[in-house]
């Protein structure tokens, strides 16, 4: 089998532009066979596939003092969650029938255009959150706003952190009477 200079300085070339992208390969193992193939020019592509090599492990060697950059990245993916939990969900639920604070209702303004602090919008019914919830309080959800009307009530959850919304509602409560009465439709 005849290979051609040209060929093998082809390959020393694909593979130092494939280090470039590729910065986790540390080491690459070459056959007797291939390095006797070497002339001066390939040589030198090779002193730079080495130097290539050399600086990736050293940049993985700085990383492993801290944390490498994939265990970074599998360790944010493991923090974030598309949506909120069961368990916050429940928490919730059960905060807006306990929460029996004021309503903010703040119509025509858009929390998204408002300046203030979240903690700043409803501040009481943060309050209640953080004494009966503080778990959820810590991880950084907020009330953002109360609405009640006419026996109806919701409240909207926000974590800036997560960038997530909730939306909880308290049903009507309903007594046996008000099933009974005439004209009244439901």
């Amino acid at each position: 089998m005849n290979i051609l200079d040209e060929d093998i300085e082809m390959f020393l070339i694909y593979v130092l532009k494939s280090l470039e992208k590729l910065s986790n390969i540390t080491k690459i193992e070459w056959s007797s066979k291939c390095l006797a193939l070497l002339n001066d020019q390939n040589k030198n592509h090779m002193e730079k596939i080495n130097e290539k090599l050399r600086l990736n492990l050293k940049n993985s060697a700085n990383l492993v003092e801290g944390k490498t950059g994939r265990e970074k990245l599998l360790e944010e993916i493991n923090q974030y969650e598309k949506f909120p939990n069961d368990y916050r969900h429940c928490i919730f639920s059960r905060h807006v029938y306990l929460y029996d604070g004021d309503a903010t209702n703040k119509k025509g303004s858009n929390f998204a255009e408002n300046n203030t602090e979240l903690s700043d919008i409803d501040e009481t019914a943060s309050n209640h959150l953080k004494e009966h919830f503080i778990k959820l309080y810590d991880d950084g959800w907020r009330v953002q706003q109360v609405q009640k009307e006419s026996g109806f009530k919701s409240v909207l959850y926000i974590n800036k952190t997560s960038k997530q919304l909730v939306l909880t509602f308290k049903g009507v409560q309903l007594e046996i009477r008000d099933l009974f009465l005439k004209g009244k439709t439901f």
